[in-house]
């Protein structure tokens, strides 16, 4: 699965496989801050 996600990036952006990658951490980083936030919201209400 993870060689899927790294082939789909570097096919996106082939002049660069890095930063492809940074981008691909960076989203799932936000992607995970905004479920803990989320969920934070949901606990006050």
């Amino acid at each position: 699965m993870a060689q899927a996600i790294d082939y789909t990036a570097v096919r996106k952006i082939p002049a660069e496989p890095t930063g492809a990658a940074k981008i691909f951490q960076f989203h799932r980083r936000s992607n995970i801050l905004h479920s803990v936030f989320t969920l934070k919201s949901r606990i006050q209400v």
